[in-house]
């Protein structure tokens, strides 16, 4: 963090502000966080209402997800913390957001001197590495079919049982586990979905803060609120 951006007084007080003793462990509660998630949350919060008063921002979902939390339990100091950026929201979710967003992954990194957390702040322009797991997942009717091919020629070749019946045995098996397989890839193709998903809901500030609202965001772990802990 640079010392001129220290010597703006409102980006100072919007980084030091302390929030309302227990509204890190409410957080942390309500979203089902750690305590040292939800500190960390705090801390990036306070960071993009810093950026957003230095020019256009769009904040990720778990930034908003406390920004709106702190509008609904803790609406007189939330208040004070639009008063002192200015404005109130200027411009709702606009087709430029997600490069609006992007945007503010840059200027994090330029601002505070190091990328956002990614835990906190997804960046949609990073492609999340494969795994083993992810690979087998995603190949399971291959890999069944083969599997159960070589065991019906084994069972044929050793006579263990009759050709017709180990055929029929066979594409029983292959059926009944063709079915399993998708179900297993289905649900794991919608978490991925669920973890990865960035979209409309996100609001976008300018120079000031904002009354956004929603669980949106693009981007998605004790507590310390400026000075208390949970």
């Amino acid at each position: 963090m640079t010392l001129t951006l220290r010597s703006n007084p409102v980006i100072a007080a919007l980084l030091d502000h302390p929030f309302p003793d227990g509204f890190c462990q409410t957080l942390a509660t309500t979203h089902h966080w750690t305590g040292l998630h939800a500190s960390l949350v705090l801390t990036e919060y306070r960071r993009f209402l810093a950026l957003a008063a230095l020019g256009p921002a769009a904040p990720s979902r778990h930034v908003t997800m406390a920004h709106d939390l702190h509008r609904s339990v803790a609406p007189d100091d939330w208040q004070t913390l639009v008063n002192l950026a200015g404005d109130p929201l200027r411009s709702a979710w606009a087709v430029n957001g997600a490069h609006v967003y992007t945007d503010t992954l840059d200027r994090y990194s330029a601002t505070f001197g190091h990328p956002a957390p990614a835990n906190v702040w997804h960046d949609p322009r990073v492609t999340p590495g494969r795994t083993l797991s992810g690979w087998v997942t995603r190949h399971a009717r291959t890999l069944i079919s083969v599997a159960l091919a070589g065991v019906m020629i084994l069972l044929v070749a050793n006579q263990v049982l009759p050709t017709g019946a180990a055929i029929l045995l066979g594409f029983g098996l292959v059926a009944l586990l063709w079915e399993l397989s998708g179900g297993l890839w289905s649900a794991s193709a919608r978490r991925t979905v669920r973890a990865d998903a960035t979209g409309p809901g996100v609001v976008m500030y300018g120079s000031a803060i904002g009354t956004g609202s929603g669980d949106g965001g693009w981007g998605g772990d004790g507590c310390g609120d400026g000075g208390s802990s949970c």
